[in-house]
């Protein structure tokens, strides 16, 4: 009775798998998701161009130049005011 070499067992598998991904990530599938990745980046720069616009001046500056921060510490949001807490 023969043994199975785990070793070619394995060689094998390595080799399918490659042989699997090479099917599904093909050139032309690596072309299309870059076409759409370029597609979704572009969308994205079109809606934040949209929102700066409706907007306003997105370079203005409030009045107040220390603005209020927020800080999360996981047990809430705490507000702190020119590094006072308020």
């Amino acid at each position: 009775m023969r043994t199975a070499d785990p070793d070619r067992a394995a060689d094998d598998a390595i080799e399918a798998i490659r042989r699997g991904l090479d099917r599904h990530f093909s050139e032309t599938a690596r072309q299309r998701l870059s076409a759409l990745r370029k597609r979704v980046a572009d969308r994205i720069e079109r809606d934040l161009a949209l929102l700066d616009v409706l907007a306003g001046n997105v370079d203005l500056e409030d009045a107040d130049s220390e603005m209020t921060a927020v800080e999360w510490t996981g047990a809430g949001a705490h507000r702190f005011n020119r590094g006072v807490a308020a």
